[in-house]
C-alpha cells in the first residue's frame, strides 16, 4: 500500500545505504583485510578468493557490463526520467531501495524480498510481469539480475544508468505546479478511495496532485469509486490496470481534464471506450497494452495533442493505424511492441 514514509523509514533507507557503500568502499581501500581474516592454513588461491577488493572490483564490472545496459533497454523506458510508472524509478540505486507505490523494488543480498526480480521471473502472460510491454527478459537475463541482487546490488556512485533527469516542468496552461486548489470534497473523496483497499496519494508533498491505482489490490472498480474520481480535480495519474473498467465507466472520466497519465492495460477497453478520452487534452501517457482496440479506436485519440507515449503491443492496432495517429500527433512515441 501507498502511504507517506515516515521519517523512520526514510532514516533505515539511508542507513541501508550507507551500510551498502561502507561494504563496497572497504573492499576497495582494503585489500589486506582478506589476508588478516583467512586462516593461517589457507592457499594464495584461496585467500584470492575471499578477497573482497577483487569481489567488489568484479561486481563493479558486472554492473557496468551486464546489469547497467540490461535495466537501460528493458526497464528505463517506463521508469526513467520521462516516465515513472508506479512511481517508480531504475536509474538509481537509491530509487530502487525507495522503490514505488508498492514498495522497495531491490533488498541487497535477497533476490527473493525484491521486487524487481518477483516481477521479471513471473509468467509472460501475468499483467504483473515485466517489463510490462516488449520481450519479457530471458532466463540468463533473469539470472543476471538475480546474480547482481545476491551479490549486494553493487552500483558504483559515479556510473548514471540512462541520461541525467531533466528538470521536471509542467506546462499546463493556467495551472500551477503545485496543483489546483483542493477542497473538502476532494479530501474525502480521496479518503473513501483509500479505504476500500485502493491506493490514494499525493504525487509529493509539495504538490496538490494526486495519485489513485486500483491496479494492485482485489478492489473492483465500482460506479461509486467512478464518481469519487470526478471529485477529484487534481487528479494527475490513474491505473486501471487489470481491472473490470467499462467502456461506459470511462465516460465518467471525461471530466479528467488534469490528468496526465492513465494506465488501462489489460482491460477490456475496446474503441468505444477511447471515444471518451478525447476530451483529455492534457494527457501525456496512455497504456493500452493487451485490450482489443483497433485502428478505429485511435482516431479519438487524434485530438490529445499533449500526447507523448502510447502502449499498444498486444492489441489489434497496425502499423498503418499507428502511422496514422503519428500524423495527427506528431510529439507521440508510440510503443507496438515491434
Amino acid at each position: 500500500m501507498c502511504r507517506w514514509r515516515t521519517e523512520s523509514m526514510q532514516w533505515q533507507k539511508m542507513l541501508n545505504s550507507v551500510a551498502l557503500v561502507c561494504l563496497v568502499s572497504v573492499g576497495l581501500n582494503a585489500p589486506g583485510l582478506a589476508a588478516q581474516q583467512a586462516g593461517d592454513g589457507d592457499s594464495p588461491s584461496q585467500q584470492q578468493e575471499h578477497d573482497p577488493q577483487q569481489q567488489a572490483g568484479e561486481g563493479v564490472d558486472f554492473f557496468i557490463g551486464t546489469i547497467k545496459p540490461l535495466l537501460e533497454r528493458t526497464c528505463l523506458d517506463c521508469h526513467g526520467p520521462d516516465d515513472q510508472q508506479g512511481r517508480l524509478r531504475v536509474d538509481s540505486l537509491q530509487s530502487l531501495l525507495d522503490g514505488g507505490i508498492s514498495g522497495p523494488s531491490v533488498v541487497p543480498g535477497k533476490p527473493e524480498e525484491s521486487l524487481i526480480y518477483e516481477r521479471i521471473i513471473l509468467p509472460p502472460d501475468d499483467f504483473m510481469v515485466m517489463p510490462a510491454t516488449g520481450e519479457p527478459l530471458t532466463e540468463e537475463e533473469q539470472q543476471q539480475i538475480r546474480q547482481w541482487i545476491e551479490q549486494g546490488a553493487i552500483w558504483p556512485a559515479d556510473v548514471i544508468v540512462g541520461s541525467p533527469p531533466a528538470p521536471e516542468m509542467d506546462d499546463v496552461a493556467g495551472v500551477e505546479v503545485a496543483g489546483v486548489e483542493v477542497t473538502e470534497d476532494e479530501i474525502a473523496a480521496m479518503n473513501q478511495v483509500a479505504s476500500s483497499g485502493a491506493i490514494a496519494m499525493r504525487l509529493a508533498q509539495s504538490t496538490n496532485w494526486l495519485c489513485v491505482d486500483f491496479s494492485l489490490t482485489d478492489t473492483e472498480v465500482s460506479e461509486e469509486h467512478l464518481g469519487l474520481l470526478e471529485k477529484m480535480p487534481n487528479l494527475y495519474e490513474l491505473s486501471l490496470a487489470g481491472t473490470a473498467i467499462t467502456d461506459a465507466g470511462l465516460a465518467r472520466l471525461s471530466g479528467a481534464t488534469n490528468l496526465r497519465r492513465l494506465s488501462l492495460q489489460n482491460t477490456v477497453i475496446t474503441d468505444a471506450g477511447l471515444e471518451h478520452l478525447a476530451t483529455l487534452h492534457n494527457l501525456r501517457y496512455l497504456n493500452l497494452y493487451g485490450t482489443p482496440v483497433t485502428d478505429q479506436g485511435l482516431k479519438h485519440l487524434e485530438s490529445l495533442s499533449a500526447l507523448e507515449r502510447l502502449y499498444l503491443w498486444q492489441t489489434e492496432v497496425t502499423e498503418q493505424g499507428a502511422a496514422q495517429l503519428k500524423e495527427a500527433v506528431p510529439g507521440v512515441d508510440i510503443n507496438l511492441g515491434n
